[in-house]
């Protein structure tokens, strides 16, 4: 009888830890990935707003040259904030996304499976 349960445990443990089901394995860690990613993308955008404000404050004591070189720098900033601007920045707008990845993986499933 053990030795059954014990394998019937075994085998939920392995269809859970490689299955579908295994989004929902370890809840408390996915909302610590959340909450983490959350600060992350946080930080992310006060490292923007701060970037712009030191270029706004430092613009008037730069050289001709130094200039030229920062706005070079502000375009290649600016291609890398596009791609950024979407990010979520509350745990609520993380899960959102994940629902709607999920949601579109589940679609292509669907419809490779078709």
């Amino acid at each position: 009888m053990e030795s059954r349960i014990r394998k019937q445990t075994l085998s939920r443990l392995e269809m859970a830890v490689t299955g579908q089901i295994k989004v929902g394995i370890f809840p408390d860690l996915a909302a610590v990935r959340t909450r983490s990613s959350e600060v992350l993308n946080q930080i992310v955008e006060m490292r923007r707003r701060f970037g712009a404000k030191m270029r706004t404050l430092t613009a008037e004591h730069l050289t001709v040259d130094d200039k030229a070189r920062l706005e070079q720098i502000g375009v290649e900033r600016m291609v890398a904030e596009k791609e950024l601007e979407g990010l979520p920045l509350t745990a609520a707008a993380l899960q959102d996304r994940e629902r709607r990845a999920h949601a579109a993986l589940d679609q292509l499933d669907a419809q490779a499976s078709s």
